[in-house]
């Protein structure tokens, strides 16, 4: 016997042995199974320009995650960036008008301490300006006695031609003097009781009769804040306003001249072919993305074992370098490289992950109507689809 014909035979031996070790539940094990995903390519539909950074091949991704927006920078934008430019001016007067209207509150505040304050003092010097009122007119009330008193002397001298008639008029003018001092002391007594009553009662500050600088100061910045609190309200409503305007032209704009693409599923980014600043046509692929949510295993199926395989039949799923072990049912048995029955997967090596490789258990127990299908000799691969999620593996 040759040597090629020796280890021909050797192999063939070791091929049966490793088969009957693989196959030692119920005779069907598979150990060169493949784990893939479905697949989806992500086009453009616009021309235009990609303004975002889209996620790099091996991200995972979730249900409506932003993977790629495409904007065309060749509309009109000119009523949107001058709707922009009015709501950053409008901002900016706000916080102006805040800056002001809270030195405002401070000046108000720091007026009415310095009002208060000369209140107290007015109230005091008032109460001195009192007590020195009524002094003087108790004086000028005993000089006017003193000058009547030598008036009446004056005048009965004069009857009896002591003295002449000069120093009786001199006299009678003298206590008229005394008697108008006596009037202007008590008026001022009166004034000064009046504003010692109006500060006291009322607390109304009198400078010469007129209010004080700093409540005339305090009621000035208190127009003003009023002023103020209205212009802020005023530039809010504006604000507003613009606001809204630019949103509903930002949503014309993006419904007629942007794009953006979300994750139609949880997964994996399998390739991504565009960068941010990118331009594109309708119809460029953006990336494609891997749906990790519902992988499948794609077990090719020896020749002369093609008929213990039916649809419906259950199988356990052990992954190479996981400890993971999952469950699995036979889906689809097809002839070719393309699982026909299912029009979302692709060519099988556009869906297979390197390296994530499996073996696979079949339950031959498990009762279900077998297709005649199934039996045929030309069929070459079956498909298991998960009853899990495969995620860490996909």
């Amino acid at each position: 016997m040759r040597q090629f014909d020796v280890a021909m035979l050797g192999l063939g031996v070791f091929a049966a042995i490793s088969w009957s070790v693989f196959s030692d539940h119920n005779g069907i094990k598979l150990s060169n199974s493949s784990i893939v995903a479905h697949s989806l390519m992500i086009s453009s539909t616009i021309d235009g320009q990609i303004v975002n950074t889209p996620p790099d091949a091996g991200t995972p991704i979730n249900t409506d995650d932003l993977l790629v927006r495409v904007h065309n920078g060749r509309i009109d934008r000119s009523l949107l960036i001058n709707l922009d430019s009015q709501i950053d001016f409008l901002q900016r007067e706000i916080t102006n008008a805040g800056i002001q209207e809270t030195e405002l509150e401070l000046s108000i505040t720091s007026y009415k301490e310095q009002a208060s304050t000369y209140t107290k003092w007015m109230l005091k010097d008032v109460q001195l300006k009192n007590l020195e009122n009524a002094k003087q007119l108790e004086v000028a009330q005993k000089y006017k006695k003193l000058k009547t008193d030598g008036m009446k002397r004056a005048s009965k001298l004069f009857k009896k031609q002591y003295t002449s008639s000069v120093n009786l008029e001199i006299a009678e003018t003298e206590a008229e003097i005394a008697s108008k001092e006596v009037d202007m002391r008590r008026a001022q007594l009166d004034r000064s009781r009046l504003l010692l009553k109006t500060l006291k009662y009322d607390g109304v500050f009198f400078e010469d009769g007129d209010t004080s600088y700093w409540e005339k100061m305090a009621d000035s910045m208190q127009a003003k804040l009023i002023d103020t609190r209205n212009q802020i309200f005023t530039l809010n409503s504006q604000l507003a306003r613009v606001k809204a305007q630019s949103a509903e032209e930002q949503s014309r704009i993006d419904s007629s001249f942007a794009e953006a693409h979300l994750a139609p599923f949880d997964g994996i980014v399998s390739a991504s072919f565009v960068t941010k600043g990118t331009r594109v046509v309708a119809g460029t692929n953006l990336m494609e993305v891997l749906d990790c949510a519902n992988p499948v295993v794609i077990a090719p199926l020896p020749d002369h074992r093609i008929g213990e395989f039916f649809v419906g039949m259950v199988a356990t799923i052990y992954p190479i370098d996981s400890d993971q072990v999952i469950s699995g049912t036979v889906k689809y048995i097809s002839s070719g490289p393309l699982i026909g029955h299912d029009s979302s997967l692709q060519i099988q090596q556009d869906l297979t992950l390197g390296g994530v490789r499996a073996i696979i258990e079949f339950d031959q127990k498990t009762s279900f109507q077998r297709e005649n299908k199934t039996c045929e000799p030309a069929h070459k691969a079956l498909v298991v689809v998960h009853r899990k999620v495969l995620v860490n593996q996909i």
